[in-house]
């Protein structure tokens, strides 16, 4: 006798996310706090492993954009009970600024990848859920966007953040 098994979803999920972030951007040799605010759908493949969507705007000045694939792998079914879970994520970021030349500012972007590993606690889909989660990376590409003297302006190489995803709503299969 033939078993085969395909990969069907348990739960799917969207939820609100909101991000306290180390700056994505330092200006003037100092980092300012980032966040970031987005909006992410999940779907667990079996009780024990999931991936989530996140599409965010990122920094003070809203003008950056991330979008992030993470994959989740549970401690415990995560089927209506809540669990602990470790991941990695790889993304993409579209990263401006307004950068200083010597005579005028100049807006300038970047597109960096981050990709690292993340730990967290969230609910079961179905139904109403919440998430916390903490995320340590690296960007790819990071660097200079220019600038003259003390008004220079860089990415940063260290991703980090800690976020709660809320108001967050799911449904089985």
């Amino acid at each position: 006798m033939l078993v085969t098994h395909q990969a069907r979803a348990q739960a799917n999920g969207i939820n609100l996310l909101f991000e306290y972030r180390k700056a994505e951007i330092k200006q003037d040799g100092a980092s300012k706090l980032g966040f970031a605010y987005g909006l992410s759908f999940q779907h667990d493949f079996r009780d024990r492993v999931g991936m989530g969507v996140t599409a965010s705007i990122v920094g003070e000045d809203s003008r950056s954009f991330e979008l992030l694939y993470d994959s989740k792998f549970f401690t415990s079914d995560n089927d209506d009970q809540t669990a602990f879970y470790v991941g990695s994520f790889i993304g993409f970021q579209m990263l401006k600024a307004s950068v200083y030349t010597g005579k005028e500012n100049e807006d300038v972007s970047r597109t960096q990848i981050p990709i690292g590993l993340q730990i967290g606690v969230r609910g079961g889909l179905p139904g109403y859920f919440g998430e916390l989660k903490l995320k340590v990376g690296y960007c790819l590409a990071s660097g200079s966007l220019g600038g003259v003297g003390n008004s220079e302006v860089s990415t940063e190489p260290l991703y980090l953040g800690l976020g709660i995803a809320y108001l967050g709503f799911g449904w089985d299969r």
